[in-house]
């Protein structure tokens, strides 16, 4: 069979990701990975178990290398988690016009099949069956394989309007309404339009919100967001006793309200306030 590693001598792949999803992992499988890193540092393996064990072990062990250990329910996850965010300027200058996430990424399951990621249904093909190099690359140079590449979060109901879409790295396959309009058929952990995440105290989905995304339209209930973030404001202020300052968040050029945040006393709430407002954003 044709030597994968080919490509990669040839810098036609930057980097391998590695994903090792195994509950019966040990620590010393777990220092063949690390050599695997050492030896060939294209390769970033990403670790997937529940073993308590292992995980105290790794972080008791006498090697260190950037090889995180998540839980099983996290291999088949598409939903994003502030711990899985970057913030460095190759992957904003990527996100202006590509999909941060699919762009330029080949995923190879266990039996060798050729997909847009993981958790997506379409096979283009199978490694095992690749006759050399060349196959592969006509491959992965198809319209067909590359049509999420250039979906930036900026055509996307609600990634759109969310502050953090230039650091998301955002699994979630994003299903086409018109030309230039995408959404989701899944939610996300964070609702932008009041600045919370999933498990935070005052957090609703977008759909309690009155924000609608499906195939035939993308509508938002500016007067309920309000509503919800003046309510959130009530309780913080009946339990802090401080003044809150609610303020918009409006695109600029348009005029148009995407959400609201507010101001407070606390340094908390003022960090989570400024933090939280995008940089496309212009506060009024």
């Amino acid at each position: 069979m044709w030597d994968l590693f080919e490509l990669i001598k040839s810098k036609s792949i930057n980097s391998i990701e590695l994903h090792i999803y195994d509950s019966e992992l040990n620590l010393t499988d777990l220092e063949n990975i690390f050599r695997l890193y050492e030896e060939f540092n294209f390769i970033f393996p990403h670790v997937y178990s529940d073993n308590t064990e292992l995980k105290i072990l790794h972080s008791r062990s006498n090697f260190s290398g950037p090889i995180p250990i998540f839980g099983l329910d996290k291999f088949n996850s598409n939903l994003i988690h502030i711990d899985d965010f970057f913030c460095n300027l190759k992957l904003y200058s990527e996100s202006l016009n590509h999909n941060s996430y699919f762009n330029k990424k080949i995923f190879i399951d266990e039996s060798g099949n050729i997909k847009n990621s993981l958790s997506s249904s379409d096979i283009y093909g199978n490694i095992n069956d690749m006759i050399d190099t060349n196959h592969f690359i006509n491959v992965i140079n198809n319209d067909s394989f590359q049509k999420y590449w250039n979906i930036t979060k900026n055509k996307c109901d609600i990634c759109k309007d969310c502050e953090f879409r230039h650091m998301c790295i955002d699994r979630r396959i994003p299903i086409q309404r018109n030309s230039n309009e995408w959404f989701y058929s899944t939610e996300c952990n964070y609702n932008p339009y009041i600045s919370l995440w999933k498990g935070e105290n005052g957090y609703k989905n977008v759909e309690e919100c009155g924000v609608i995304s499906n195939k035939n339209n993308f509508i938002l209930n500016e007067e309920r967001i309000k509503a919800i973030v003046n309510y959130n404001i009530e309780i913080e202020d009946s339990k802090m006793s401080n003044n809150f300052e609610i303020q918009k968040k409006i695109i600029p050029n348009e005029g148009k309200v995407i959400g609201y945040s507010y101001l407070s006393q606390s340094s908390l709430h003022s960090y989570q306030s400024v933090t939280n407002v995008p940089k496309s954003c212009n506060i009024a």
